[in-house]
C-alpha cells in the first residue's frame, strides 16, 4: 500500500491530499496545469518537505513529521522523470543513462540496461551530444534513465508530452510491460485524458491543490 496525507501552504497555493494506493497498479493523478500534480509528486520523492506530511510504502515509514522522521530522497528509491527535462551537458547521453544505473548495486538492477535502451530506440542518439537534442530525445532519455534506477515506485510528471503520437504509443505500451513485467508500481500524472484512459483504471482527479477518487 501507498499511503499517506501532505499540507503545504505556499502563498496563496495549498495542497492538502490523502492518498492511498494499492502498491501493485498504476495510479493516475490527473488535473489542469497548477492544480498541485508536481508538487505532490515531489512531495512523495522528497524533493519538497510539506508543513506535515506523513507517507509510507509497503508498510514502511518514508516520514512522518509528527516524529521529525523524514527520509532522504537519494535513500527512497523512488525515481521522479520530470516534466520538464533535466541532463546533465558535461555528460555523454549513454552516460546521463547511466548515472542512476551504476549508483545501485548489481543486484539491485531488476530491469535490464538493453531492454530499455532497445524499447525506446536509443542506440541511435548515442552520437549525438545533449544540447543537439529534440524535446522528445530527451523525454526518452530522462525516461529511460529514470526506469534504470529499478525504482521501488515510479513517478512520472507528463513523462510523454512532447513525443509524437506513434512514439507516445510506444512508451505507453512500454510502460505496461515494465508494470507486468517487474510489479513496477507507479503514479502516472497528466493532463491528457487519452493518456489515463490507456495506461490505468485507477484514477484521481487534483483541483486546486486536493485529490478526489474519479
Amino acid at each position: 500500500m501507498i499511503k499517506g496525507e501532505f499540507y503545504l501552504k505556499h502563498d496563496a497555493f495549498v495542497l492538502d491530499v490523502q492518498f492511498n494506493f494499492l502498491s501493485n497498479t498504476i495510479a493516475c493523478v490527473f488535473g489542469a496545469s497548477g492544480s498541485g500534480k508536481t508538487t505532490f509528486l515531489k512531495c512523495i520523492a522528497g524533493l519538497i518537505k510539506p508543513d506535515q506530511g506523513i507517507f509510507s510504502f509497503k508498510n514502511v515509514n518514508i516520514q512522518n513529521n509528527t516524529s521529525s522522521f523524514f527520509i532522504k530522497p537519494q535513500d527512497r528509491n523512488i525515481a521522479l522523470c520530470f516534466q520538464e527535462v533535466y541532463l546533465f551537458p558535461n555528460l555523454t547521453i549513454k552516460n546521463n543513462l547511466l548515472y542512476g544505473y551504476n549508483r545501485i548495486n548489481k543486484s539491485e538492477r531488476k530491469i535490464p540496461y538493453e531492454v530499455v535502451v532497445d524499447a525506446l530506440s536509443l542506440t541511435d542518439l548515442f552520437t549525438k551530444n545533449v544540447l543537439e537534442l529534440s524535446g522528445g530525445e530527451k523525454q526518452r532519455i530522462s525516461l529511460a534513465r529514470a526506469i534504470l534506477m529499478s525504482p521501488k515506485l515510479l513517478l512520472l510528471d507528463e513523462p510523454i508530452n512532447s513525443l509524437d503520437p506513434d512514439s507516445k504509443e510506444v512508451v505507453l505500451n512500454f510502460l505496461l510491460e515494465l508494470h507486468t513485467e517487474y510489479s513496477l508500481p507507479m503514479i502516472y500524472v497528466s493532463h491528457s485524458q487519452q493518456e489515463i484512459r490507456q495506461i490505468s483504471k485507477k484514477v484521481f482527479l487534483m483541483e486546486d491543490g486536493r485529490m478526489h477518487k474519479v
